[in-house]
C-alpha cells in the first residue's frame, strides 16, 4: 500500500535516510548502510484527456491495457514525478503523479483497478507492466491513436528516439509527446523507477469521494524499505 505522506514526496528537496545495501561493493560483499535521498518534484507538463477515461501504462510495450475504473471531467490536467536522487550515484522517477484537483482535500488513498476489456482474457488488474522500463499516462482515446501510430515501425523508432533525448542531460527520460495528426491527444511518459516489473496506482480520494489525483508507485522507496 503507498504510504500515507507520499504527497511529501512531492515537495520541493524532500529529504529521507534509508538503509540500503553498499551501491558501490560487489554484490557478493555488500554491507547494509545509510543513505540520504533527496526527492524533488518535476513538472513536465499538461496532459489531455478528451474522455476523461485514463490509461497508465508501458506506452511502447503494453500500450494497449486496459483505464482504471475511476474517471474525471474532460480536460487538460498537470503531469509531476518526483524524482529521487541517491548518494549522488543516480536519479530515478519514484513516483508520477496525474493531478486533476486539490490536494489539500485529499482525505483516503484508494488502490485501483481497471476495467476488462469486452471479451478479453482475464479480468480487472491493479498494476501494469513494464518491460521497456517506461510508463506514462494517457486518455483512452490517446491510447488508440497511438497503437495505431505505433504500428508503422518508422513511428515507432520516432518516439524511443524521442524518449530517450533527455536523458544525457537529466539523467532520467521524460516526454512529452503529442500525437501526429491528434493535437488533442498527447502522452506524456517517464522511466519506471529502475526500470522493468509491475507497478500500482493508487488515487487520492477527496472530502466528495472525487479522485484529487493519480499517482503510480514505482517501488523505489518500498524496495528500499524492504532492505533496511
Amino acid at each position: 500500500m503507498i504510504k500515507q505522506n507520499v504527497l511529501d514526496y512531492f515537495t520541493d528537496s524532500y529529504h529521507e535516510t534509508f538503509r540500503w545495501p553498499e551501491m558501490s561493493a560487489p554484490v557478493w560483499d555488500r554491507k547494509i548502510v545509510e543513505y540520504s535521498l533527496t526527492f524533488k518534484p518535476q513538472l513536465l507538463g499538461d496532459l489531455g484527456l478528451p474522455t476523461g477515461r485514463i490509461v497508465a501504462s508501458d506506452p511502447l510495450v503494453f500500450f494497449d491495457q486496459p483505464p482504471f475504473v475511476a474517471e474525471v471531467p474532460p480536460g487538460r490536467y498537470e503531469v509531476i514525478v518526483s524524482v529521487a536522487s541517491i548518494a549522488n550515484v543516480d536519479r530515478v522517477v519514484a513516483f508520477a503523479m496525474l493531478k486533476v484537483g486539490s490536494l489539500d482535500r485529499i482525505a483516503s488513498w484508494k488502490h485501483l483497478e481497471t476495467h476488462q476489456w469486452p471479451g478479453g482474457p482475464g479480468g480487472q488488474t491493479s498494476h501494469y507492466g513494464v518491460d521497456s522500463g517506461t510508463g506514462c499516462f494517457m486518455d483512452l482515446s490517446t491510447q488508440t491513436h497511438l497503437s495505431e501510430l505505433l504500428q508503422d515501425p518508422g513511428y515507432d523508432e520516432f518516439f524511443c528516439e524521442e524518449l530517450q533525448k533527455p536523458y544525457s542531460s537529466d539523467k532520467f527520460c521524460w516526454l512529452n509527446h503529442t500525437l501526429a495528426g491528434h493535437i488533442e491527444n498527447n502522452v506524456i511518459a517517464f522511466t519506471s523507477g529502475w526500470g522493468d516489473g509491475g507497478y500500482s496506482t493508487y488515487a487520492g480520494i477527496d472530502s466528495a469521494n472525487k479522485p484529487a489525483c493519480f499517482i503510480t508507485d514505482f517501488d523505489i522507496v518500498h524496495y528500499i524499505d524492504e532492505t533496511g
